[in-house]
């Protein structure tokens, strides 16, 4: 499944828009970042309470 990341929001050119089968990753909540593994290619991230 496609996954495309989104920010704040504050871009006026639509870019952050998924492809039908994708999926809309929201991160303008997001607190902080818990680790990266770049070889596996995952990051841990905190939301807000």
């Amino acid at each position: 499944v496609p996954v495309v990341t989104r920010g704040a929001g504050t871009g006026l050119s639509g870019g952050a828009l998924p492809l039908e089968e994708g999926v809309l990753l929201v991160m303008a909540r997001f607190k902080e970042i818990l680790d990266i593994n770049p070889v596996g290619r995952r990051a841990r991230a905190a939301g807000r309470a």
